[in-house]
């Protein structure tokens, strides 16, 4: 790899291949693959050669620094720098000395956003973290000893303005033991990427956890206690709502683990039409029907207008569907089913029908999280009774002339 030491004089020198570390304030020592002047750092020379040879610097062509991700500014400590917006973008960089929260607030600026990378060599498609705002105000959990790059646009070309980074060890909700108290109705924003957060119910009810999204790997656990029994575990992707039975006056340890921070909310569960065969959604017409159910079982009702061949078929879903369930004319009498144990995003299933027919139809996806999706109910074909020997017209449905030929 090839490395920068940028000299007092503006020289850029390289060296090649050996391991660099940088010293800590608490004494420990991380590698790093770039250094800056006035710092100490200690150089590991691999013996990888049955030959004697020579390390040395070279000088090199000097970097405009703060231009391009491999050349950032280096902010040196906490508190206020400068930033200059002459190319259009700057690149700055921090090390993080502690493990804990670093917030960048932003000053007075027009349309300000910043880009995160976690990332020594810059490689866009590799790094784990990565955000973009348009608030004044960034914040970051990060683990110590890591170079933190920033790239600040936004504001007039040429625009210099003020920012400033702080920091916090610990907060309220980083750990079990710890735990961040909520109230019901309120809005949070996640800690970190694992958090912790107390509730006690006023009234025992089924109560709703919502996220601000549905994201991959986001995982809910709720526990009677810190290393508890636990009662609830929403390990899934896409998760945007969990659903789970709180009792009055016991109090909850709920934990949020996702990549992305987000903000969520819990409240009481309100029962929705369609979550029993006895108060299912009646459905008017043929055709594309959209759910937005907050719980996994939706029941619908629907009365086939002709006899034929119906079918139905679940689309636009992120999750995975359990099965579809028919039913005829009452909430017991199954006729037809589709199971998807292999967890499929889409179900059918097709099923002959009289006119008249009452249909129940219960749509189960993956359990307690909420997602919208669509259902499709239509004819495959329409079968005209008395136009074939299988589907005869009853004979007291004869007509007083007859001008085709039918069958009864």
């Amino acid at each position: 790899m090839r490395l920068n030491y940028l000299g007092d004089d503006g020289e850029v020198l390289n060296i090649t291949m050996p391991n660099i570390f940088k010293k800590l304030k608490d004494g420990t020592y991380i590698q790093v693959s770039f250094f800056y002047s006035g710092d100490t750092y200690l150089f590991e020379f691999p013996h990888i050669y049955s030959f004697d040879y020579n390390w040395h610097f070279k000088a090199m062509p000097a970097t405009e620094l703060g231009t391009e991700c491999h050349s950032p500014k280096r902010i040196d400590s906490l508190g206020v720098f400068e930033l200059d917006n002459t190319n259009g973008s700057e690149w700055m960089t921090f090390l993080t000395e502690e493990t804990g929260y670093y917030t960048v607030s932003i000053g007075d600026t027009t349309n300000p956003n910043v880009k995160l990378i976690k990332w020594d060599y810059c490689i866009f498609d590799e790094y784990k973290n990565y955000d973009t705002i348009t608030s004044r105000k960034f914040e970051t959990y990060q683990e110590k000893g890591s170079w933190i790059k920033l790239e600040f646009t936004g504001g007039a070309s040429g625009e210099k303005y003020n920012a400033k980074l702080s920091f916090e060890a610990e907060r309220q909700g980083d750990t079990c033991e710890n735990p961040l108290i909520i109230l019901e109705d309120s809005n949070y924003v996640q800690i970190k990427d694992d958090s912790y957060y107390q509730f006690t119910p006023t009234e025992s009810n089924d109560y709703l956890i919502s996220l601000n999204s549905s994201l991959d790997n986001t995982i809910i656990y709720i526990y009677k206690e810190c290393n508890g029994t636990q009662i609830y575990s929403g390990a899934s992707s896409n998760i945007s709502a969990a659903r789970c039975t709180l009792f009055k006056d016991t109090t909850y340890l709920i934990e949020i683990y996702g990549l992305t921070r987000q903000s969520f909310c819990i409240k009481k569960y309100i029962p929705q039409k369609g979550e029993t065969c006895k108060d299912a959604v009646e459905i008017k017409n043929t055709g594309k029907h959209h759910i937005d159910h907050p719980v996994s079982d939706v029941w619908l009702m629907f009365v086939t207008p002709s006899a034929g061949i119906f079918y139905i078929s679940t689309i636009d879903s992120t999750m995975s569907f359990k099965y579809i369930q028919v039913y005829k004319n009452n909430c017991d009498s199954l006729i037809a089913e589709r199971r998807n144990n292999g967890g499929a995003i889409l179900s059918y299933v097709e099923f002959f029908v009289e006119k008249g027919d009452t249909l129940l139809i219960k749509s189960n996806y993956v359990s307690f999280y909420h997602d919208a999706y669509s259902i499709i109910l239509d004819y495959k074909e329409i079968i005209q009774i008395g136009t074939s020997c299988e589907r005869p017209l009853p004979i007291a449905e004869i007509p007083a002339s007859i001008t085709t030929e039918k069958f009864y």
